[in-house]
């Protein structure tokens, strides 16, 4: 018989509680916003965490206008101030645990992307949700979390925080499964902060969505009118595009990378779409960019 939600992330979480179980923290900071961000693209403030739980996951990011490239095993995790981003970029078959930290909710959920024949899946193998917000000693928590450390304090002290947070979240855990229905601005936030974490998989859809928040594919349509004022292929399109043109800059990834990076798999569709709301094709926007530099050089 299948665990519980809540018992399999128990028994996933409960190793990383021992004192030195957690090895390393990738912390990433800059919060830069998306170009061209839409009014209602606000949510995905809250703090995350990403725990390895076995294989080896890698992901990219940019900060201070460069990209960088990480991994994390088994027992590392990254640490996310509000408002950053990464992208899966996996090679391996790998399976982490993912904690965000909200104002009005507190969301733990376990995924595996598994990679056969350069074919990348995802799969959600456990998903809870509390609507009580975080309290105040993990809030101080991530508040530490999120500011630079001194020269005297090293990689252990981000450690100790981070063994604190779990044990804090391991006691929500222990409170039961408390997930409430949510109400429909509730729900629109908790769909935007779900995009804002997934935008860049290729596989994200309006079923996937309603599959993961339990409700019928109609609806989510209904909340991104009703909030978004908008539909959902062009609110997603609009964070992948705006995403894209940080790439772009770039000479280290050519326009199929970029389109693959984030989330499309048909090159000429991504090439379209970026046509259609910038006005020129992303090879135009990567030579007005190298020659606005070379002017400034």
């Amino acid at each position: 018989m299948i665990q519980t939600h809540n018992e399999f992330i128990k028994k996933s979480l409960k190793p990383f509680l021992v004192p030195g179980r957690l090895k390393a923290c990738n912390r990433i900071f800059e919060g830069r916003k998306p170009r061209n961000q839409p009014e209602s693209y606000t949510e995905g403030r809250a703090h995350r965490m990403i725990l390895g739980l076995s294989g080896t996951g890698k992901f990219l990011t940019i900060e201070e206008g460069r990209e960088a490239t990480f991994s994390v095993n088994r027992g590392e995790c990254i640490f996310l101030a509000p408002n950053t981003w990464i992208s899966c970029i996996p090679q391996v078959t790998y399976k982490s645990l993912g904690i965000i930290f909200g104002n009005s909710f507190l969301r733990v959920t376990i995924t595996q992307r598994t990679v056969k024949n350069k074919e990348v899946t995802l799969a959600y193998l456990a998903k809870w949700q509390t609507n009580r917000g975080i309290h105040i000693r993990e809030d101080h928590l991530l508040q530490l979390l999120q500011q630079p450390l001194p020269d005297a304090l090293n990689q252990r002290y981000v450690i100790y925080l981070l063994e604190i947070l779990l044990n804090l979240t391991w006691e929500r855990l222990m409170e039961g499964d408390s997930h409430q229905p949510a109400q429909a601005h509730g729900l629109w936030q908790a769909v935007c902060e779900y995009i804002m974490e997934h935008w860049s998989e290729s596989d994200l859809s309006r079923d996937q969505l309603a599959d993961h928040f339990h409700v019928h594919p109609n609806h989510i349509s209904r909340l991104f009118k009703k909030y978004g004022k908008t539909k959902y292929i062009n609110f997603l399109n609009e964070v992948r595009l705006s995403r894209s043109m940080e790439l772009l800059e770039s000479a280290s990834y050519s326009v199929t990378d970029t389109a693959a990076l984030c989330g499309y798999t048909d090159l000429q569709y991504f090439i379209r779409r970026f046509r259609e709301r910038y006005g020129i094709t992303p090879g135009e926007y990567r030579k007005l960019k190298e020659s606005a530099s070379h002017t400034t050089a």
